[in-house]
């Protein structure tokens, strides 16, 4: 079987920062981003503190057993089309490499978010960072 892997157009990390204080059912929204906000995203990315030990902002990534007690919805116009996905699922360490295509959604950042499901191998101020392919409209 053949693997096939998108040619970037463009990329953006995204830091999503858990907060001073981490909580079971926590929600974190994204941060406005014009770029991703307007174009079409056809990849997306975790990363975990094996992959990026500190977050541009000087903040600890979240590690690799945190990001199994975080999901992410992704949310497309006002519907939350990718609901509670793991975000060990998008970390391509954690899955034999696979990346998570997306099919070119433009998805609504401000609306999207991070949940908490357990504050297990998390610390407050940590971060979650997120990688996006996305081309312009």
């Amino acid at each position: 079987m053949e693997l096939i892997q998108p040619v970037t157009q463009r990329y953006i990390s995204l830091e999503v920062n858990l907060g001073a204080t981490i909580a079971q059912g926590k929600t974190i929204a994204f941060n406005y981003t014009p770029d991703v906000q307007t174009g079409l995203i056809y990849c997306v990315r975790a990363y975990s503190q094996t992959d990026w030990a500190l977050s541009p902002l000087g903040n600890t990534v979240v590690t690799t057993a945190g990001l199994a007690n975080i999901v992410v919805t992704l949310v497309v116009g006002d519907d939350e089309e990718i609901q509670q996905y793991p975000l060990t699922d998008f970390r391509p360490a954690s899955n034999s490499g696979f990346l998570r295509l997306l099919n070119n959604k433009k998805l609504n950042l401000v609306k999207s978010y991070i949940t908490i499901l357990s504050t297990a191998a998390l610390a407050a101020n940590q971060s979650v960072m997120f990688g996006f392919d996305y081309k312009n409209q």
